[in-house]
């Protein structure tokens, strides 16, 4: 089954989960961690200061809309099958951008040339 727009994949030995993060979660996200999303994000860009318990946490959070059963501890045992650290988080960050994409509004409409926000100019009443 492939994946929505909103997810990604991320495949373990005898199992592919889907990340998923809408808004919902993103906030929890912020309340877990006590750091606003835009610092988040910044953190997530610098391997230097990232800590295991962040991309956990960043783990569960993109796991439990698909996957509710799933515990803190259990996200964090998925990155070792997922392909380790840098896999993991490649895989959370892929799947963060497809969600502001499409939930943003700046995912490509159609064939991917045009942007959904593109669109005709409304006129003015001028004949030019």
């Amino acid at each position: 089954m492939l994946p929505t727009p909103f997810e990604i994949e991320l495949p373990t030995p005898g199992k592919v989960y889907k990340l998923r993060y809408p808004w919902s979660a993103i906030i929890d996200l912020e309340n877990r961690l006590n750091k606003g999303f835009s610092a988040i994000v910044v953190e997530m860009q610098d391997p230097a200061s990232v800590r295991v318990g962040m991309l956990r946490e960043l783990l569960f959070t993109g796991l439990k809309t698909n996957h509710p059963e799933i515990t803190l501890e259990e996200a964090g045992e998925l990155i070792g099958p997922a392909g380790g650290l840098a896999v993991a988080m490649n895989k959370v960050a892929e799947a963060i951008a497809v969600a502001f994409q499409v939930d943003g509004g700046a995912a490509p409409a159609g064939d991917g040339t045009k942007s959904p926000t593109s669109r005709p100019r409304a006129r003015t009443g001028s004949s030019r």
